[in-house]
């Protein structure tokens, strides 16, 4: 991409450090350092473990030709191997999974990669009061003594819809006897649709409030590489979360303290739905407890000062 290379090597005189999210543009970064005699240090910071994420959503993918998904798996592979290996001088992942990934993987040295997380801004967040929650309810029109359960993202990222799909299709017919319960689902380009107690409303114009009036959150995650940022906005609202340990990868939460945490999508994964909707103590509990962990290691505050205690400590 010559127009990328050209704007990173006049924008070179002003930098003093260089922080790229994605492999594919770590080489053509260290180029123009090296022409423009700039030993400008780069980090790479990750996501996730990037070939890991390809496999997972897109080599499954049969709208592109077998090809085509062989060809960007490999130069995704490729990409990151050289650039972890030779390119990055320092790497941030998101979590100590990803850090030992990338160790062990491309055998570096331990010193070579700091875990940032990701996380969340608490500031936007509170949670509400019971009087607080049923009021909001109100506002949208669903009886305050309905238990509703949320899910939330972008429709057509391949584990997203996915877990749409398993909600619709798997989860709530196994819960269709349960009346007082709403599943409410959202997010970019999801198709709206109402159906009983399964309300899809497609973008979410507020997700403080959407949050606010929820009372329960599912992560029905079964594929997907990083760590889930939705996971955080449900902590930061004081929400009990039932999810997949896919869902959870990558934060520190214990199952039965922070969330109810399932191997899969299964009949656990039910009963612990169901368990949260017949205890509220227990859906109070965790919440505050998903909350306090947000607010002890996932707020962006935190969150950005040790990524700058990272940033000016590198040698």
């Amino acid at each position: 991409n010559y127009d990328f290379f050209k704007t990173v090597r006049n924008i070179l005189n002003n930098i003093d450090l260089i922080i790229i999210s994605h492999p594919s543009g770590m080489l053509a970064v260290k180029i123009a350092s090296l022409i423009a005699g700039k030993k400008i240090p780069l980090f790479y910071d990750a996501h996730n473990v990037e070939s890991d994420f390809i496999k997972e959503t897109f080599t499954k993918n049969k709208k592109y030709s077998w090809l085509e998904r062989l060809v960007v798996y490999l130069n995704i592979v490729i990409l990151e191997r050289i650039g972890c290996k030779c390119l990055a001088d320092h790497i941030l992942s998101v979590s100590n999974r990803d850090r030992k990934l990338f160790i062990k993987r491309y055998k570096l040295n331990s010193d070579k990669v700091s875990v940032i997380p990701s996380g969340c801004n608490l500031k936007n967040f509170k949670v509400p009061s019971i009087e607080e929650k049923k009021k909001t309810k109100v506002r949208y029109g669903i009886d305050p003594s309905t238990v509703v359960v949320v899910f939330h993202g972008l429709y057509n990222h391949p584990p997203n819809k996915e877990a749409f799909k398993i909600i619709k299709n798997y989860i709530v017919p196994k819960l269709k006897d349960k009346d007082n319960v709403l599943f409410l689902v959202g997010g970019s380009e999801c198709p709206v649709s109402n159906n009983g107690n399964y309300n899809s409303i497609g973008f979410i114009e507020n997700l403080f409030d959407y949050l606010a009036m929820a009372d329960i959150a599912i992560v029905p995650l079964r594929h997907g590489a990083g760590t889930k940022l939705k996971v955080f906005d449900y902590m930061a609202a004081g929400l009990p979360i039932v999810t997949t340990e896919k869902g959870v990868e990558g934060i520190e939460a214990e199952n039965n303290k922070h969330a109810l945490i399932t191997d899969d999508v299964n009949e656990e994964f039910i009963k612990a739905i169901q368990h949260l909707i017949d205890n509220k103590n227990e859906r109070e509990r965790i919440g505050l407890n998903a909350r306090a962990l947000a607010e002890a290691k996932y707020d962006w505050d935190n969150v950005g000062n040790l990524l700058n205690e990272v940033i000016h400590n590198w040698k």
